[in-house]
């Protein structure tokens, strides 16, 4: 049973109304309390501006204000000076975050971003999470902490240079090595694999409520054992909390996965027997940790497996552009391969969102696009829209077989749906997935499609 959170409280994060201007219209965040030592949940579609949402809660006003600022690209409202609609309306601890001097604002208040390559200062794994404790005036803890995030080999290497999963990694430990008072999350831990969720991120969680730390959390960073004290609902129009005294359990997820099940069946069937059209043999990249042997036929959907930073992603990239070092990746002479990348940016090319798709509609209205999206800036759309439209763009480019890049990473459940369609609308394509997402990869054994996983794999 939900229950109005109090209407003040000595401690935690009291936030008061107000409205800040998105899209030309005015969003509202209604007054809420959330005590301290809370694990909450933020739910809402990806179109929801949620990263909005969560600037204005950490007091970041300047960047609130550039994300709100017209680029050219038809990518935002007029400027708006946000100081007196924040000034005083978000409180921590009784605190004026958007009145606090940026140091200590910064000791108090973690936000993890989306994009992990954002917050990414240094040449050096080692140095930038060294950084983040020099920026709050803190002693950085001996490098090897970063064995329990799986990253003290990687400690000399670029940032860049990181698996996704990695990267994400990266980004958690500078949080998680010092004391914060709110943590922000305003990612997706679909690209983490199961052990770092299970045995560092979830355990941390725990610990850090018993200490007082307040969570605000995307829903799929959360273990099920996590008990969810209250959500934050975002809307088009507005923000609103709940508190839950019993606890909160999420919607099921097993709707979306028969939904995409369904659409996978759909897809048409190949030739039998299926021609071979990829083969790959004890292939080892420069920063792999284990080969990949597998065959890939006509039509078919393979799904690749592994811990974060076993190579995955190495292999999708020379399957794609044949750059091997070691072992042999052979195709078929008739496909030419393409690659939807985790991070979407790095694939969305074009002006405007029909040039990104050669101008077809039907692709548009496949990644659950209206035509007044069509003449927007690929990076106008919200992250899963430009998820879909990397992927969407990566099919209709390839021939015989793409690679999909954690293709789930941060999509909500419509979006999973969307994806889906695109699989069954691309039926002649043989599909790589490289993913770590539990939906997926219950998908994929459900519908008895092979994977291989790197950790066997030999």
């Amino acid at each position: 049973m939900s229950m109005p959170a109090p209407a003040t409280a000595p401690c935690g994060l009291h936030v008061r109304p107000f409205s800040i201007p998105i899209d030309e219209r005015q969003f509202e965040i209604c007054e809420f309390q959330i005590p301290k030592g809370t694990v909450n949940l933020l739910e809402g579609a990806s179109e929801t501006p949620i990263a909005e949402v969560l600037l204005s809660l950490a007091g970041l006003r300047s960047v609130l204000e550039h994300r709100l600022r017209p680029t050219g690209l038809g990518l935002a409202p007029p400027p708006v000076d946000l100081r007196s609609a924040l000034e005083g309306k978000v409180l921590l601890d009784g605190q004026d975050l958007h009145a606090m001097p940026q140091i200590e604002r910064a000791r108090d208040v973690a936000l993890i971003f989306e994009n992990p390559e954002w917050a990414f200062l240094c040449p050096t794994v080692e140095e930038d999470f060294n950084f983040s404790f020099a920026a709050v005036d803190k002693t950085a803890p001996p490098a090897y902490a970063l064995r329990r995030y799986g990253l003290f080999e990687n400690r000399s290497q670029a940032p860049e240079y990181l698996s996704g999963g990695e990267q994400q990694r990266l980004t958690c430990a500078a949080v998680m090595e010092r004391a914060v008072k709110l943590v922000l999350a305003d990612f997706s831990s679909s690209n983490l694999d199961s052990n770092f969720r299970t045995e560092v991120l979830g355990p941390w969680i725990e610990h850090c409520r018993k200490e007082g730390t307040i969570f605000v959390l995307r829903g799929a960073l959360l273990d099920a054992t996590c008990k969810i004290d209250g959500v934050l609902k975002v809307t088009a129009q507005n923000l609103s909390y709940s508190g839950y005294s019993a606890g909160y359990t999420p919607p099921s997820t097993e709707g979306v996965e028969n939904e995409l099940l369904d659409l996978i069946k759909q897809r048409q069937p190949p030739a039998s027997p299926a021609p071979t059209i990829l083969t790959a043999t004890e292939y080892r990249g420069p920063y792999s940790k284990a080969p990949v042997s597998m065959n890939v036929r006509s039509r078919e959907i393979k799904f690749l497996l592994g811990p974060n930073g076993s190579g995955k992603t190495t292999f999708g990239r020379a399957v794609v552009d044949g750059n091997v070092e070691r072992g042999a990746i052979t195709h078929d002479a008739s496909i030419i391969p393409t690659m939807a990348l985790q991070n979407p940016e790095r694939c969305l090319f074009s002006s405007t969102v029909e040039r990104q798709l050669n101008k077809d509609r039907t692709l548009l209205s496949l990644c659950g696009l209206s035509e007044g999206h069509a003449s927007r800036h690929p990076l106008s759309l919200s992250r899963a829209q430009q998820k879909l439209l990397s992927i969407a763009s990566a099919m209709q480019l390839a021939v015989g077989l793409v690679v999909l890049d954690e293709p789930s990473l941060g999509l909500d459940a419509t979006d999973y749906v969307w994806f889906g369609k695109l699989l069954k609308h691309f039926s002649e394509l043989a599909v790589i997935v490289l993913t770590h997402d539990p939906i997926l990869i219950s998908v994929a054994s459900q519908a008895s499609l092979e994977s291989v996983d790197m950790e066997v794999s030999a």
